[in-house]
């Protein structure tokens, strides 16, 4: 009787670590991997990577599974420690010791080993996994239903085991890499201000109108030949009455090589601008840029007055630091 006992908990704790380890496995494995692999044929990286779409159900089966180990185990350890000390001391016992065995043979070891061969592990316990799945299926579904029932009062959602792979866990990853010496300090950085791109507002970056210099509609264009001269710069903002009323932007090239009989003030050559809220994200700014094919851009308030300007190079400076203009000393913003 001792000797089946022993043996039923040894399978018992060989359960629990197997469902351990397929559960470190699965949530450690490197999906761009197993996707790059299922790419280019893999037919167990196909499998894997078609399991890991939905491993959130898959993952309630490891817990359930955990879980049944567990108990079963527990149970049968007591049933032994009955055989030979009083009743009273057999649950302190059973606590004692085999929570020591339990937390090194069924969770810690087998982690770290699933830790480290993630892949190799991850492709042959889907196996066993999916037709777990099927018979513990009515308790998985149930497990779901009362955790989102419990969650609904503290404003949680439906329950989900497929957590997002936030922004923090890249730069967690980076600062690993880093530490390891894979990933160069210039590359964090750099992958650091992408990241943080889209949350960065244009007004962050913007030149505020009082440090643009600007032209009037109404001046000739000798006025801006000789501003475009002072400043270096091509492309000059042209305001109408008032400078918050900037109407659109003056090219010289326009002017130097288009038709010299379009007209004699700036009005004439004048492109329509694009508006750009000062609340835009950096990344919204600079597609709508590119896309208008438009290298500058008018950054306007909530009144739609014009506060300021900026350029797809001030934009593009954020992540790759300053370009420097081989056309001139000192940057002047026009």
């Amino acid at each position: 009787m001792m000797i089946g006992y022993t043996i039923l908990i040894f399978f018992a704790i060989l359960m629990h670590a197997s469902f351990a380890a397929s559960e470190t496995a699965l949530t450690s494995v490197n999906r761009i991997k197993i996707k790059s692999l299922a790419d280019h044929g893999n037919i167990k990286a196909m499998r894997l990577n078609k399991f890991l779409q939905k491993k959130g159900s898959y993952l309630g089966t490891t817990l359930v599974g955990t879980n049944i180990a567990l108990v079963t185990t527990s149970i049968l350890a007591t049933r032994i420690f009955s055989f030979h000390f009083d009743h009273s001391i057999v649950p302190l016992l059973v606590t004692v010791v085999m929570t020591p065995i339990t937390l090194l043979f069924a969770e810690i070891v087998p982690k770290m080993i699933a830790y480290r061969f993630s892949e190799s592990l991850a492709m042959y316990a889907i196996y066993p996994l999916g037709g777990l799945f099927r018979i513990f299926y009515p308790v998985i579904v149930a497990v779901n239903w009362i955790s989102s029932l419990i969650l609904t009062p503290f404003g949680g959602h439906k329950a989900s085991w497929d957590a997002a792979f936030t922004k923090g866990d890249i730069k967690k990853l980076l600062l690993l890499g880093h530490e390891k010496g894979e990933v160069e300090a210039d590359e964090v950085e750099l992958i650091h201000k992408v990241l943080d791109f889209g949350s960065r507002k244009i007004e962050s970056i913007m030149i505020p109108l009082s440090e643009v210099s600007s032209i009037e509609e109404k001046d000739i264009l000798e006025k801006l030949k000789k501003l475009v001269s002072s400043t270096g710069f091509s492309r000059i903002p042209v305001y109408s009455a008032e400078k918050k009323n900037i109407i659109g932007i003056a090219n010289i090239y326009d002017i130097l090589f288009g038709d010299s009989d379009s007209g004699d003030t700036v009005k004439d050559f004048v492109r329509s601008p694009v508006h750009l809220k000062r609340t835009d994200p950096l990344d919204i700014a600079l597609t709508r840029l590119r896309n208008r094919k438009q290298p500058m851009g008018v950054v306007v308030d909530e009144d739609s007055a014009a506060c300021g300007i900026v350029t797809i190079e001030d934009i593009l400076e954020e992540l790759v630091g300053n370009i420097e203009d081989t056309r001139q000393e000192e940057r002047k913003w026009t």
